[in-house]
């Protein structure tokens, strides 16, 4: 399932999720610049390897603490490929301005950031002893999938399905094209507590990763119960009493 765009209609622009898209893209070109040598060392120094932060974990002082930290942001920003890259900013383009746009701003920065963290953590959890770097964007990102369903679960998403070579396009509400992604994520992930993924997708770091947007969503949802920032369209056949227009504000719980 490709997610194009969702039928929303909100008040802020995506400014954050435009300036991480660019920040990605430039980090990509980056490493098409270098070596295929440099390209391995860039992602061993600046990606995340579990082994490093339990060697680090284990040492005594702080300094080898202080030393991995950097790479739970800096891994965010890398990616293994073209095709990483697209798939993970397709996604980001898709989610990332209704969550933006509840969160506002500078929230957003913060929370895709502890996301991305989070997704992390779970996985090093995972495989704490091993020492292939893990790199892209996509624990952060699940993390905004989390958060979106929360807040927006009755917006509809234009979805590219492809029947082996050709694609069809449907509509699928938020909640169910997050519900179908997550089960997708949760028997690999499962599969992975036991050893390395197959296909070498940190699974478990999309799992963390969402869950971790759930409860930040979920947080923030208990301080700030109310918005109007998004307007999610009321479809034309419901049969709604006193509605004066074709569309209406959009609680959190999507009501």
């Amino acid at each position: 399932m490709i997610p194009l765009y969702d039928n929303m209609t909100c008040k802020s622009k995506p400014i954050v999720t435009i300036v991480l898209i660019l920040l990605n893209i430039l980090g990509f070109g980056y490493e098409l610049s270098l070596s295929p040598q440099e390209q391995e060392d860039l992602f061993m120094t600046w990606g995340v390897v579990p082994l490093q932060f339990r060697d680090a974990l284990q040492a005594t002082g702080t300094y080898a603490i202080l030393a991995v930290i950097p790479t739970l942001f800096s891994y965010m920003f890398l990616h293994g490929g073209i095709m990483h890259l697209v798939g993970n900013m397709v996604f980001l383009q898709a989610f990332g301005r209704g969550v933006e746009a509840r969160l506002g701003h500078v929230k957003f920065i913060v929370f895709y950031l502890l996301g991305g963290i989070a997704a992390a953590c779970l996985q090093m959890f995972s495989q704490s002893t091993s020492d292939v770097p893990m790199i892209g964007a996509s624990g952060a990102i699940a993390a905004v999938l989390g958060a979106y369903f929360m807040f927006w679960p009755k917006a509809k998403f234009k979805t590219i399905i492809l029947i082996v070579i050709f694609p069809i396009f449907i509509n699928l509400s938020a909640y169910i094209f997050i519900g179908i992604w997550f089960l997708m994520q949760l028997t690999p992930g499962i599969e992975g507590l036991a050893g390395e993924s197959a296909d070498g997708v940190a699974y478990l770091a999309h799992i963390g990763g969402a869950l971790a947007g759930v409860f930040f969503a979920s947080i923030y949802h208990l301080i700030y119960p109310i918005s109007n920032v998004c307007e999610v369209p009321v479809p034309t056949d419901c049969a709604c009493p006193n509605t004066e227009s074709d569309s209406e504000s959009q609680s959190p719980e999507g009501k």
